[in-house]
């Protein structure tokens, strides 16, 4: 602070602040490890290095060696699944890795995969192919199965029931289409005999996402089910998160989804939106054990990645 003609008032001021910056130091050199200093330094100077930083990724080279391109993973409840060029697919238990298991897709035409979805209990594969068709295999099965009822549409996402789910049936699921369309699904891992009940059980629309565009691609789905009963869908598109909360209608519909997507006939969910895209976005949900509820979300979008809480006794979180 300068007086009249330009000399300093406080002198000693400058001398001081650095003082105190020394002996902030030599009291941070002296912390022992694993003790980290309580509260900010009244000089204004905080170590922000006391604890070590651990990397929250690593990674690890695995000695394989595909035969052919490898187009698409997935991996679920130890069930490692991956194509192979455009015919093969490659199932491995990574308890027991050292059997890997071979399925030819049988695809005589240019068709490739376009996404693969595996469920929570590694039971169910789905094989979507740019032709617009998708092929389902099972867990304890070699047969390539293809799903009559889902020709015609280029699958983007599929919302696992992990509420009714299980290694010999899917129980109601959401499949997401490019077309920006929310279908009804189920998947019975059953064969019979060659007159015996075809994979997929049904399959109808639900619902339509869209984006100021029109409809949009459905990039994302995750359901679950409520401790009360009730559900609740997120599901997104390339620049908007979208919210379905509600129970599903008595009687026949009761463990469907149904219910929950009528209750928005009339006006549109909830939703957030960021006007950057990637052509593309990516939800996950973080679920501390099997068959509870989802703690915590991250939406990656072309803003950036979008996490927070998931508050499943609240109706209206």
């Amino acid at each position: 602070s300068l007086g009249p003609g330009g000399s300093s008032q406080r002198p000693g001021t400058m001398a001081s602040i650095l003082d105190e910056y020394e002996d902030s130091l030599s009291r941070s050199a002296v912390l022992q490890p694993g003790c980290p200093s309580v509260g900010i330094p009244h000089s204004g100077y905080v170590n922000a290095q006391l604890e070590k930083e651990v990397p929250i990724f690593t990674k690890q080279r695995i000695d394989f060696t595909p035969s052919e391109r490898i187009t698409s993973l997935v991996v679920s409840c130890n069930q490692l699944c991956m194509s192979l060029g455009k015919d093969t697919l490659l199932r491995i238990d990574l308890g027991k890795a050292n059997e890997p298991n071979h399925v030819e897709l049988g695809r005589k035409d240019d068709a490739k995969v376009h996404k693969m979805f595996l469920d929570h209990t590694g039971s169910h594969l789905l094989i979507a192919l740019s032709s617009t068709e998708v092929l389902y295999v099972n867990r304890n099965g070699q047969k390539v199965r293809p799903l009559a009822r889902w020709k015609g549409q280029l699958v983007e996402s599929v919302g696992w029931n992990k509420a009714l789910g299980t290694e010999s049936s899917t129980g109601p699921i959401l499949v997401g289409t490019a077309q920006g369309q929310i279908f009804e699904a189920e998947l019975s891992a059953s064969e019979g005999g060659l007159f015996g009940p075809a994979p997929d059980l049904y399959f109808r629309p639900l619902y339509v996402l869209n984006e100021e565009g029109g409809p949009a691609p459905v990039c994302a789905l995750e359901a679950e089910r409520g401790p009360d009963g009730r559900g609740f869908v997120i599901a997104t598109t390339r620049q908007r998160l979208f919210q379905f909360i509600g129970r599903a209608a008595e009687g026949a519909e009761v463990q469907g989804f149904s219910g929950l997507f009528a209750a928005y006939a009339d006006h549109p969910p909830p939703f957030r939106e960021f006007p950057s895209s990637l052509g593309y976005s990516e939800l996950a949900f973080y679920t501390p054990k099997l068959r509870s509820a989802p703690r915590a979300f991250a939406w990656m979008m072309g803003d950036g990645v979008l996490y927070g809480a998931l508050d499943c006794g609240r109706p209206d979180s």
